[in-house]
C-alpha cells in the first residue's frame, strides 16, 4: 500500500511539475493570435457599459429622491411576549420579585449579548 502511494504521489509531482513548465509551442501562438484577430466578440459593445443603446424616453433624474431608511418590523414572538406581560400586569399576577427579576435578567441578557455582538462582529 505504501508504495502504490508512493508512486502515485511521485506521479502527481511529476505532472504538477511538467504543467508549470509548459509553454504553447510558436505554431500554436500563432493559431491562437489568428482566433483572437477574427473573433467577432472583441469589435462589439460589452453587455457590462452604462449606456444603453437605445435613447432614454423618460428622464430618470426627475423620480430620484433619495435614500429612504424603513426599520425592519418587529418580530411576532416579541409582539405577543410583550402583550402577554402587560396583560400580566393589568392583572396584577406579577409580584415585585418577579418583576425585578425579570427587569434584571433582561438588563443581564442585552450586556451578554452586546458583548457577544462585539466579539463575534467587530466593527472596523
Amino acid at each position: 500500500m505504501k508504495r502504490k502511494m508512493l508512486t502515485a504521489g511521485l506521479f502527481l509531482a511529476v505532472s504538477v511539475l511538467n504543467a508549470q513548465d509548459w509553454q504553447p509551442k510558436e505554431w500554436q501562438k500563432y493559431v491562437i493570435e489568428q482566433k483572437v484577430k477574427s473573433d467577432t466578440l472583441c469589435a462589439s459593445q460589452t453587455v457590462m457599459t452604462y449606456r444603453r443603446a437605445d435613447d432614454v424616453k423618460i428622464a430618470p433624474q426627475a423620480f430620484r429622491c433619495g435614500p429612504f431608511y424603513v426599520p425592519d418590523p418587529p418580530s411576532l414572538f416579541a409582539e405577543q411576549e410583550k402583550a402577554l406581560e402587560r396583560a400580566r400586569w393589568e392583572d396584577r399576577d406579577y409580584t415585585f420579585g418577579q418583576a425585578m427579576g425579570e427587569v434584571f435578567l433582561e438588563f443581564v441578557g442585552n450586556i451578554f449579548v452586546g458583548a457577544l455582538d462585539n466579539l463575534l462582529f467587530k466593527k472596523r
